[in-house]
């Protein structure tokens, strides 16, 4: 599993100062387009996207072009770059906190991706005792990431981001102490409870961030990771079925 947090930050923090300039135009089509508006004339107009790109729409393929251009319109996009300068004032004052939750999961992952490799294959060579040695190692290192996230003091907004990141610390904490039971089945049921309620955090989180006024493009960025982490839990499922419980040796 692997985290998109810091990304996620980043991406907010520094790649939206266009989002809060950017104008919304429906086409005759049913398309949207969001960008900058560069150039408008009574034939066309010249938009920059938020890829960079630059389109030049003709004003007879977009969707009621006066009341898009109106004064009216105009006004409810200056209350919506508000709603996005508001959330990126938000996001630096969690800068902080953010940055932290980034590194902790980061850490999660990797400690998680580079144990789970050498536990499956001291299990695949009957190395039960090494594998067990590397899981009570793993087990602790979690225990203490864990302990760090407890500590953040955060907001209200952000409860219940921490509680499920907590939560899914907690499974992987329990697959781990399976696994030094022998039950590769049972360590694959809860590491995939760890990857569901990750998931979980990571829809909090994005709630936070929909109720500060994140920017749609932000938000749909994090329904993708959700999607992601939904379509990893079930995989783990089904490796979870695949195993049995094996003798020790």
């Amino acid at each position: 599993m692997k985290t998109k947090l810091i990304l996620l930050s980043l991406f907010c923090l520094f790649c939206f100062a266009m989002t809060a300039q950017s104008k919304t135009i429906q086409l005759v089509s049913g398309r949207v387009l969001e960008g900058k508006i560069l150039e408008k004339t009574d034939e066309y107009v010249k938009l920059r996207n938020l890829k960079g790109d630059v389109l030049k729409i003709p004003l007879k393929q977009i969707e009621d072009p006066q009341e898009t251009f109106s004064e009216q319109t105009q006004k409810r996009e200056i209350v919506t770059s508000k709603t996005i300068w508001d959330f990126q004032k938000w996001m630096e004052s969690n800068k902080e906190n953010f940055t932290t939750i980034g590194r902790l999961n980061s850490e999660c992952c990797t400690i998680l991706r580079h144990s789970g490799q050498q536990i499956q294959e001291a299990f695949r060579n009957g190395k039960i005792a090494e594998g067990r040695k590397i899981s009570l190692q793993t087990e602790q290192q979690i225990i203490s990431l864990k302990k760090q996230l407890e500590g953040l003091s955060l907001g209200d907004e952000l409860k219940g981001y921490q509680q499920k990141m907590i939560e899914s610390f907690d499974h992987f904490i329990k697959s781990l102490r399976i696994w030094q039971l022998c039950d590769q089945q049972g360590y694959y049921r809860y590491y995939r409870y760890g990857v569901k309620s990750y998931a979980d955090a990571i829809q909090e989180l994005r709630y936070a961030y929909g109720l500060m006024g994140a920017p749609p493009g932000l938000l749909d960025v994090m329904d993708l990771e959700v999607n992601d982490l939904k379509q990893r839990s079930n995989n783990m499922y089904q490796k979870s079925e695949k195993y049995y419980r094996p003798s020790q040796k």
